[in-house]
């Protein structure tokens, strides 16, 4: 498309809006590969892993694709009663940019299990593939579906509903967090009230299997959870049995990933295999994330890179801001927050592949 024809069909776009249709431009056409979000000054598309922008910017949000579905919205500016307010309407495209489920959620999350999470005013339900309302809106929170159940939050307590939106776990449980997802057919869930409350792990019929003994304590990720016994506890990490197989030492950890859990000791962050044995480091940096795609973040200072599973620094620390892989590439921010961001997208030897304008 020449700049002149994606300028009219932007005005047409844009004529369409005010009308209250919902448009949906593309550029160069559909691919077999993975798509990411591509912010340009005004809106955001979508370009492939060449960098080739094959869903022309049109979105005010946009999401990474998940089951072939991503979230995108529009914003406009309402006016109620002389007080001015931003409002979102989102819904969802399919890979040739076409919209396939109607812009007209206060919110839409990524598809799991077949449904995604939605909001209407201030409360959350789930739609399923097709953009029909499975659990309309009712609960107070609610997490991504994960094995087949989603955490949702009533009147203060957790309970999990399956993919129909049947209860199949009673409110029971407090805090309705990310942690309450299930992983390896394991969720963190918390007993006892906002001033006495504890962490243990729940099956998927609701039976705590590994009781409520930890103050602190991550979803499990292949087959093993970081936990404390107490805030000031050092980190343990336990198997799908309750049975602590690593004492760390560290003051944190993070989870294990590609078989290596990030630790953080007095000497600094090091990675230990699923034995407890340091095989990488300590390391010289101020922070660090978890393996993906056999590259883990690394922050030096302020600035972001990566290294690989030897320890060596294979992307350099100069980007402002970073992400983990996915689908070989990575979304960074280069500038700075005072002189303006610009994003990025890098593959896994640090070229740069697409870069926003």
């Amino acid at each position: 498309m020449t700049f002149r024809a994606l300028r009219r069909a932007l005005a047409g776009a844009l004529a369409g809006a005010v009308l209250g249709s919902t448009p949906t431009l593309r550029a160069a056409g559909p691919t077999d590969g993975p798509l990411f979000p591509a912010p340009t000054r005004d809106k955001t598309g979508y370009v492939d892993r060449s960098g080739r922008m094959v869903i022309a910017p049109q979105w005010d949000d946009a999401e990474p694709f998940a089951e072939g579905l991503a979230a995108v919205g529009t914003r406009h500016r309402e006016t109620d009663d002389g007080v001015s307010r931003t409002v979102s309407r989102q819904g969802w495209i399919d890979r040739s940019g076409r919209v396939v489920i109607p812009l007209r959620w206060d919110g839409a999350g990524d598809f799991s299990d077949g449904r995604a999470r939605v909001k209407q005013g201030a409360k959350y339900g789930y739609v399923d593939r097709s953009g029909a309302a499975v659990v309309p809106p009712q609960y107070d929170d609610a997490a991504p579906f994960s094995e087949g159940l989603a955490a949702v939050k009533r009147d203060g307590r957790t309970g999990f509903i399956d993919t129909s939106g049947k209860l199949a776990i009673p409110f029971r449980f407090m805090r309705a967090a990310w942690i309450a997802s299930f992983k390896d057919g394991r969720a963190c869930a918390f007993e006892g009230d906002y001033d006495d409350d504890a962490a243990g792990y729940v099956d998927r019929t609701g039976a705590m299997v590994i009781p409520a003994r930890y103050a602190w304590a991550q979803p499990f990720a292949e087959g093993l959870a970081i936990v404390r016994t107490t805030l000031d506890a050092p980190i343990s990490v336990i198997d799908r049995d309750g049975r602590t197989v690593i004492e760390t030492g560290a003051g944190d950890a993070l989870s294990f990933s590609e078989g290596l859990a990030a630790v953080r000791t007095p000497a600094g962050w090091s990675y230990i295999d699923r034995s407890g044995a340091v095989v990488i480091g300590p390391l010289p940096y101020r922070h660090v994330g978890v393996f993906v795609d056999g590259r883990a973040g690394v922050c030096r200072g302020s600035a972001w890179g990566f290294i690989d599973r030897a320890g060596r620094e294979v992307i350099p620390t100069t980007w402002a801001g970073v992400s983990r892989f996915r689908d070989g590439l990575a979304r960074m921010e280069s500038g700075s927050l005072f002189g303006g961001l610009r994003v990025e997208y890098i593959d896994r030897e640090g070229r740069t592949v697409w870069r926003a304008r």
